[in-house]
């Protein structure tokens, strides 16, 4: 009703409009203030209500002729205000089939323009179910295939659970680890595809926090990842399920693969500021090496207030007892502060060693020790050379 002629315009208003869409979409009603032209259509007041979405606001198609709408997506250019609007991922895959897999229901408020190959976003702020929110602003190159839309995003705020994550991303099988960061919260930028991407971002979890900047790609079976990883406080007794593990700060440059800890392999460099490892809190940590199979295989540099020490090797907690195979030079050793003497002892060397155990009463295997030295009860005792060897042998030490 009130059909106006403007020029080459038709104004008019629709309402109480109703049907099905050729894609199968059911409208149950269907308002707005419309204007239509050769090159425009605009919706004013706009609403759209279907089954299970309701949106409304405005919205306008942009075009040089209407046989531009043959190819809709590319080349219709679209420019909208969503205002609290209501869209079900069900009536979406009417017209992508790779969202059929989702059964979520997106709140969306924001504006919104450019084709549908090629959108862009403004002041958006998304809800997607209960789990999953969304503010900032966001360009989209390759709708409606999910799978092949390179995104470019900046999260001022955006929340989400890693099992819902996992879900939209496809990570099958997920690794624990992934889901034991719970809730995320992540502000920074995102760009890429979904499963090949480029994060520089902070991150909370329920594990902890973490500053990244990481490129990363899930196209293969195992992910693959290169970047640099911050965190001032990083739970890894809830993060690996490891009980002999506590909180650990640290810098790193990772290059890398496999995100569960059976898979992973890769290469470290860069400072850890603290680790805390079956009840003690190791300090001043530098690294340069590789991790494989929870081994870990190159240089140590520790600064601890307890001992100093630089050693080339091998360092394996994949059994119940960590085995160190490692050419050393150890400035300074506390052997109390480390648990493994009830009186200062302090120890400073170069040698090799090959050990397995945790304590002083488990410890089994080599050492091959130049230049000892021992200070206790205010006296220092050296010695040139010193090997020492331990089996156990029917629960009985041999040395």
């Amino acid at each position: 009703h009130n059909f106006q002629i403007i020029k080459d315009s038709l104004s008019f208003v629709l309402d109480d409009i109703s049907g099905k869409e050729k894609s199968g979409l059911q409208i149950d009603d269907l308002g707005a203030e419309t204007i239509i032209s050769s090159t425009t259509m605009r919706f004013d007041k706009l609403r759209i209500i279907t089954p299970k979405s309701d949106i409304k606001d405005y919205l306008e198609f942009n075009y040089k002729s209407y046989a531009d709408f043959s190819d809709f997506i590319e080349v219709v250019k679209v420019k909208s205000n969503f205002n609290e609007s209501h869209l079900h991922t069900d009536d979406l895959a009417l017209f992508s089939n790779t969202l059929s897999d989702y059964n979520e229901l997106i709140t969306a408020s924001g504006k919104v323009d450019g084709t549908i190959a090629n959108l862009r976003s403004r002041n958006l702020d998304l809800k997607v179910g209960n789990h999953t929110s969304f503010i900032g602003s966001a360009r989209l190159t390759g709708l409606p295939d999910i799978y092949k839309t390179k995104f470019d995003i900046d999260a001022k705020q955006l929340t989400t659970q890693t099992k819902d994550l996992a879900r939209l991303i496809k990570l099958d099988p997920t690794p624990k680890e992934f889901l034991n960061l719970g809730r995320v919260s992540y502000v920074g930028t995102f760009k890429g595809f979904i499963d090949d991407f480029k994060l520089d971002a902070s991150i909370t979890s329920d594990v902890g926090n973490i500053r990244t900047d990481l490129q990363f790609n899930q196209k293969q079976t195992i992910a693959t990842y290169t970047g640099n990883v911050q965190s001032e406080n990083l739970n890894l007794q809830k993060l690996l399920e490891d009980p002999k593990l506590g909180s650990t700060s640290f810098d790193l440059n990772i290059d890398g693969r496999g995100l569960a800890l059976k898979q992973l392999s890769a290469g470290l460099t860069g400072q850890v500021n603290h680790i805390d490892y079956d009840g003690y809190d190791y300090k001043n940590i530098g690294i340069d090496g590789n991790v494989k199979d929870k081994i870990f295989a190159g240089n140590f540099k520790i600064n601890d207030p307890n001992f100093t020490l630089d050693f080339d090797g091998n360092l394996d907690v994949t059994a119940d007892q960590p085995k160190v195979a490692i050419a050393t030079n150890v400035t300074t050793l506390n052997l109390k502060t480390l648990g493994l003497d009830t009186i200062d002892n302090i120890l400073s060397f170069n040698g090799d060693l090959k050990l397995i155990g945790d304590n002083i009463d488990n410890i089994t295997g080599d050492i091959d020790l130049d230049s000892l030295t021992l200070a206790r009860n205010n006296s220092t005792y050296k010695i040139k050379n010193v090997k020492f060897n331990a089996t156990d042998s029917n629960n009985q030490k041999h040395y």
